[in-house]
């Protein structure tokens, strides 16, 4: 998993450019962002030109609101401007989208091989740090310093939005789930459009709260994952691996709404993990592939409920809201390669899984 600056938009440049684009929509205000070293200014506006050099505003109309410096490892970064021109003050509420934008700014510009400062943020952003040193340093001192609790009830939630959601609103919804004092959270930040939170041990829905949150601004939540790191972990980062996996699957089936904890999955992490392909469905199990492109819709349900309740003729009647008679008399009519996987144990569990494993392609739009 890569840091919010090489993941979410490549280049250092390239992701100043993205951040003033962002920003500018949201606040509807020119913004700009003058770096220190090297000396780059890069300007929102129907051109969004970049210029070298540090220089005077070109728009007479414009006036400086905000001149927010940016401070890294090594000091100073740059500054970000907010431009007020014709319009009236800032509001109030647009203050958590500048906040976000400067916390991405130093995530681009930040030398990530100097020390982390001492601040919370800074420790909490490298808990998902590249560098493992890095992470497992911020660890530790995220302990010491009570800003996460290790053990039982720690959870890591991965939060996957609606892809039209900028960088710099899901930044923003981290960082006010994380300063709202009645919410266990701490943000850990984003990566690949996905946002990562850290909760202590609590009894509270979480994600309820997290969708809570993210309808108040306008932000659709897809799918929530969690997962808890292991006893002894030096660092999150397979517990945040997990949490996206879990987010992932929430997002794509129904069942696992509005988020679900990984150690519910099952065999579907397994799933998610497969590096199966749709093309090796016929030597994976010949008896999925001839229920899917041979057989009909009702076939895949009943022998894929029938699996689920493991061959509970009662229960398996209940959910499809058949006589039992019925449910024989289909089981009698599958074709021989269902009927002949039915009766081995291998291949029966093969077919169970590579049925759950079509609706996975499915819902992905692979199949």
């Amino acid at each position: 998993m890569k840091s919010i600056a090489l993941v979410q938009y490549g280049d250092p440049l390239a992701s100043l450019r993205d951040v003033v684009e962002e920003l500018s929509s949201l606040l509807d205000r020119t913004v700009m962002i003058r770096t220190t070293q090297p000396a780059v200014t890069v300007r929102s506006n129907s051109s969004a030109r970049m210029t070298r050099g540090l220089r005077t505003l070109h728009a007479a109309e414009d006036e400086i609101e905000l001149d927010v410096p940016v401070h890294g490892r090594a000091g100073l970064l740059a500054h970000v401007l907010v431009l007020t021109g014709a319009r009236g003050p800032l509001p109030h509420g647009h203050l958590d989208a500048l906040d976000a934008a400067t916390s991405l700014v130093r995530a681009a510009l930040d030398d990530p091989a100097l020390p982390a400062l001492p601040g919370r943020d800074d420790v909490l952003g490298d808990l998902l740090s590249d560098d493992a040193t890095a992470r497992r340093a911020a660890l530790s001192v995220a302990i010491e310093q009570r800003w996460v609790r290790r053990g039982a009830g720690m959870r890591i939630h991965a939060v996957r939005v609606d892809a039209a959601v900028s960088t710099v609103m899901l930044v923003a919804l981290g960082r006010r789930l994380s300063t709202s004092r009645h919410l266990p959270f701490a943000s850990l930040g984003v990566r690949k459009g996905t946002l990562y939170l850290v909760s202590v041990p609590t009894t509270a829905p979480l994600e309820d709260a997290i969708l809570a949150e993210a309808a108040g601004h306008g932000i659709r939540v897809l799918g929530i994952g969690s997962a808890s790191p292991s006893a002894g972990a030096e660092d999150l980062e397979q517990a945040a691996y997990e949490a996206s996996c879990a987010a992932e699957l929430s997002a794509t089936f129904d069942e696992f709404q509005p988020g679900v904890d990984v150690s519910a999955l099952g065999g579907w992490l397994l799933l998610a993990s497969s590096a199966a392909e749709p093309s090796q469905l016929k030597v994976i199990s010949p008896a999925a592939h001839a229920l899917y492109f041979e057989g009909s819709e009702y076939q895949r349900r009943t022998i894929e409920t029938y699996l689920d309740v493991s061959g509970n003729v009662v229960t398996a009647c209940g959910i499809l809201f058949i006589h039992r008679t019925t449910l024989y008399y289909r089981l009698e009519k599958m074709p021989p390669v269902v009927r002949d996987a039915l009766a081995d144990g291998m291949k029966r569990s093969t077919l169970h899984l590579a049925l759950k494993l079509i609706r996975m392609w499915e819902a992905t739009g692979r199949l």
